[in-house]
């Protein structure tokens, strides 16, 4: 990964505060496109989150822009969003020095004047790069089941000419992809048995009396570690849940029964053949929220 001047973005910052107190005066957005894209839409327990940023100057001329932006690692610059609607802020793995406080914007002679100018670079024309990453799980906490929405927001301030005058700026504010949204199964292994689930269950006069759901403690947890009282499939609290030992994985899980009409019914409004997801969510002793969830096939 390469590093981004904290330096640098500190200077930005502080020079958004300086001009934010007398006032911004906003310019038309440059041309400079941000296509944020994930290979797929749908991730199940364990799968790779791959994702792509292109990022490219479309102006047909050089934009004098402020320092870092060229070299940041742009997925990291995403504003993710979980299904409890939790904004998750990117974990950096490398060391990097941290300043007490923002630089103040450096004073400069220009022309017999005094002025504030920022560290700034040019962005050539035609200028693109793309940033991407295996797995965006190594840098963002994903725990949830559901569906995430992902944007790409960068903070830039665009110049008029060199130097990089704050008060005479071409363009302040951020820079944004679309917004994408998709579903992952969650942190936590489920198995829920049976994986095809019958429409008649629903009247409750056929049918398993239980579903059954396997949960397999993440890594570093044990199944003292979950709270029993709190398991729920969608909205349907387990009326059974115990300790169970595995003997094909040589270790302990939670077994959880759910009355097989309720679970059926949490659903929703159901159609045959249709796939829909079922969620197995809850707390740990800590009062940290676990999940994971599984496609159930509606047949007949």
């Amino acid at each position: 990964m390469r590093n981004t001047s904290i330096f640098h973005i500190l200077i930005l910052i502080g020079a958004i505060v300086l001009i934010g107190s007398s006032g911004l005066v906003w310019a038309e957005s440059p041309s400079i496109r941000i296509d944020l894209s994930f290979e797929k839409s749908f991730y199940q327990y364990g799968q790779p989150i791959g994702v792509e940023v292109k990022v490219a100057n479309l102006s047909g001329e050089n934009q004098l822009i402020s320092k870092g932006f060229s070299s940041m690692d742009f997925y990291m610059q995403m504003r993710l969003t979980d299904p409890a609607n939790q904004l998750l802020l990117a974990r950096h793995n490398k060391f990097h020095d941290e300043f007490p406080d923002a630089p103040p914007v450096p004073f400069v002679s220009y022309k017999d004047r005094i002025i504030r100018a920022a560290s700034c670079e040019v962005l050539p024309a035609g200028w693109m790069e793309i940033s991407r990453t295996d797995d965006i799980r190594n840098f963002y906490e994903m725990k949830l089941p559901g569906y995430y929405s992902a944007q790409v927001q960068i903070s830039a301030m665009v110049f008029k000419g060199d130097p990089c005058d704050i008060h005479d700026y071409e363009w302040l504010g951020v820079l944004k992809s679309e917004t994408k949204y998709f579903y992952f199964e969650g942190s936590t292994e489920v198995n829920i048995r049976p994986e095809q689930w019958e429409r008649k269950w629903l009247d409750g006069k056929e049918g398993p009396p239980n579903v059954e759901v396997e949960i397999w403690p993440e890594e570093g947890k044990t199944v003292e570690d979950y709270r029993f009282d709190e398991v729920k499939l969608n909205n349907v609290k387990a009326h059974k849940v115990f300790k169970f030992y595995d003997r094909k994985k040589e270790k302990y899980c939670l077994q959880a029964l759910f009355n097989t009409q309720e679970a059926v019914k949490s659903l929703g409004d159901l159609q045959v053949n249709q796939v829909y997801r079922a969620r197995i969510s809850g707390r740990l002793t800590t009062g940290s929220y676990f999940g994971g969830s599984r496609q159930i096939r509606i047949i007949r």
